[in-house]
């Protein structure tokens, strides 16, 4: 979820760029030779770097997406430790797998 997130807000992004890109193209001349450096920063590398920079903005920002599963196992003598943090529950799938995951923790901790 995290990253398909991450990547339709990355294409989204590419919008403002070439509104940006389209602006300082016009603003140094609009010249409309193809490789003059000028069309290759503000046609190109701005509206490419909008969407690079909003995909880097979009992942930073998602961590309340992204599912985290740990497992801690401190010392032999300790008692089995299972944490299981689960920051969104999606859908039913998800909460299907929560519930099993929670069965299962019981059932290790009556046998143990």
């Amino acid at each position: 979820m995290r990253f398909l997130r991450a990547v339709i807000i990355g294409f989204l992004s590419i919008f403002p760029g070439t509104i940006v890109g389209y602006l300082g193209w016009l603003a140094t001349g609009g010249s409309e030779e193809v490789w003059a450096p000028e069309v290759v920063f503000f046609c190109n590398i701005i509206p490419f770097g909008f969407v690079f920079l909003g995909f880097i903005w979009a992942w930073r920002n998602g961590e309340e997406y992204g599912v985290k599963i740990y497992e801690k196992k401190p010392d032999r003598d300790i008692t089995y430790n299972k944490n299981i943090t689960y920051n969104t529950v999606t859908n039913i799938t998800d909460s299907a797998i929560v519930a099993d995951n929670l069965v299962n923790i019981a059932n290790d901790d009556v046998e143990s």
